[in-house]
């Protein structure tokens, strides 16, 4: 390290579990599988989702840095991404017959009936 500058400059970006190679394809390799990991750990439990924090240390990145690459590689926030994926589960229950309103909104972590319409329509 040169004398007088910050370990954190020696990273290429924030966060832990970085890739050996400095390469383009590695650094694009290791944030779409931090994106994917994301998308799994919200789908895997729709009606209690991780937080923010708990997304992080899941994946081995800072919440601030795990929200801009999210976003810049699904055009989504993770709260955009986690309410589409609220609604697609729902409206999948409601097609099958399975659950009236109240059911669906409830099995996917809505627990206003309100708030669940104004998303739904």
């Amino acid at each position: 390290m040169v004398s007088g500058q910050d370990s954190r400059d020696q990273r290429p970006y924030p966060g832990q579990n970085q890739p050996k190679s400095s390469s383009v394809k590695d650094t694009s390799d290791w944030l779409i599988e931090r994106v994917e990991r994301v998308k799994h750990a919200l789908a895997r439990d729709l009606e209690n989702p991780p937080s923010l924090s708990e997304l992080g240390r899941e994946v081995g990145c800072s919440p601030f840095y795990l929200s801009r690459i999210f976003s810049e590689h699904t055009g989504l926030t993770i709260s955009r991404y986690l309410r589409n994926l609220r609604l697609e589960r729902a409206a999948e229950l409601l097609r099958s017959g399975r659950s009236n309103v109240t059911e669906a909104a409830l099995a996917v972590g809505y627990s206003s009936l309100s708030h669940f319409s104004k998303a739904f329509c």
